[in-house]
């Protein structure tokens, strides 16, 4: 299990398509609407799209999305309890207890980063997991969230959501369970 820690950040623009480059950044920053390129150890470049119909990977490359919502009630991909314990130990993510019941959550210091008051609705936990042409796996796990007033209306391709990178990780250690959930979310 490897780290990659520099990646570089672009956007696309929702009405030309055209890929907008930010510049090379690192983990455990809040950015706006990225999609992220990087480098594997086998100098091979990845590039993984917040927008599948945007995407510029392989077919043959496939990226799943997990989503893990703050609110159980919304949760559509739910880890049981060794499964919570598992991916906070690995991940530097928080383990929360609610009615006997644990689940994951966002650690204090994303919050310290970019100040509680800053947050209007809690960021909901976002797992993305590829497998490319090689038998390469990556892990990337982002929190991400709308502006503080932001207007409400239905969110689509063209909202300003912001994305907090955790981490992301070549050849994840995660247990064949783990991987199927996320696959089937």
């Amino acid at each position: 299990m490897k780290l990659i820690d520099k990646f570089f950040y672009f956007t696309w623009n929702p009405y030309t398509r055209e890929k907008v480059y930010k510049g090379e950044t690192v983990l455990r920053k809040e950015l706006e609407r990225p999609s992220i390129e990087f480098n594997n150890t086998d100098s091979k470049k990845i590039i993984v799209s917040n927008f599948r119909f945007y995407n510029t990977i392989p077919s043959k490359e496939r990226i799943y999305d997990g989503v893990l919502y703050q609110n159980d009630y919304y949760s559509q991909l739910k880890f049981n309890e060794e499964e919570v314990l598992f991916l906070a130990n690995n991940y530097g993510l928080m383990c929360k207890e609610t009615d006997g019941n644990k689940s994951l959550s966002i650690p204090k210091e994303y919050y310290n980063e970019i100040g509680e008051k800053n947050i209007d609705d809690e960021p909901y936990i976002n797992f993305k997991f590829l497998e490319d042409n090689d038998n390469n796996e990556y892990l990337i796990i982002s929190y991400i969230r709308y502006p503080l007033a932001y207007p409400e209306r239905a969110k689509d391709q063209t909202d300003p959501f912001l994305t907090y990178i955790h981490g992301i990780w070549e050849q994840p250690l995660l247990t064949d369970e783990i991987i199927e959930k996320i696959k089937k979310s």
